[in-house]
């Protein structure tokens, strides 16, 4: 079987913008898992916790911080 073999080279400033689109990307990953962790943990937790104000605050934030 033949093996097909592409060279695929990037200049300096294609590599710094791939890079920077990757560390962009990564970075926008943790961030929204961060804030849906902390609205989960604001939904499951019981009615009489010190999180119980903000039980009524988080849905009006929760689609304001997801629009981004």
């Amino acid at each position: 079987m033949e093996q097909v073999h592409a060279e695929f080279s990037l200049g300096d400033i294609e590599c710094k913008l791939l890079f920077y689109v990757h560390r962009v990307g990564r970075c926008m990953s943790i961030g929204t898992t961060c804030l849906l962790s902390i609205f989960q943990a604001i939904t499951i937790s019981p009615r009489d916790s010190s999180c119980s104000e903000l039980k009524v605050k988080a849905p009006r934030h929760k689609s304001k911080k997801l629009d981004i």
